[in-house]
């Protein structure tokens, strides 16, 4: 397979199971926060239905960060996969493990989100109505996720 790309270097990132809950363009916003794009998404074909597509698209990068493997983009999940990227795991939301192997207590979703939101990576309301409740409760959840963690 070869060794993972370096930022710089062009990579084909891939979004997966969105389920066109996000539209085409805020997808290309939030992977735009990360690097330069390179042509237009392609869409990966229904395995069971040749006409239609599955909910996967794929668009070619040269990245100036690291993408997590999973943002908050517009209230959504949205999982971003390339080859040679650091998945964060499911449960404690940090890099280097699998939730099935993760020995840490599991972190809140909306943790992540907060401390996404102070990360400042991307602007507050491409987290839409994910940031609003994520400020609100910041002072009840005193965790951090890895995010902030590894800051």
């Amino acid at each position: 397979m070869g060794p993972p790309p370096k930022l710089g270097d062009p990579v084909i990132v891939s979004v997966k199971r969105f389920g066109f809950r996000l539209k085409e363009k805020e997808i290309i916003d939030w992977l735009k926060l990360y690097g330069a794009i390179h042509g237009h998404p392609a869409y990966v074909p229904s395995s069971t239905e040749p006409d239609l597509v599955n909910d996967t698209m794929s668009v070619k990068m040269t990245l100036k960060r690291n993408i997590p493997s999973l943002l908050p983009a517009f209230g959504k999940k949205m999982n971003v996969v390339y080859r040679g990227q650091s998945r964060l795991c499911n449960k404690c939301y940090q890099v280097g493990h699998v939730s099935a192997n993760c020995e840490n207590e599991r972190v809140d979703w909306m943790t992540y989100v907060r401390d996404f939101l102070r990360s400042d990576v991307a602007p507050r309301e491409m987290l839409g109505r994910w940031a609003d409740f994520a400020e609100e409760n910041v002072q009840k959840v005193p965790e951090k996720s890895g995010l902030e963690a590894s800051a």
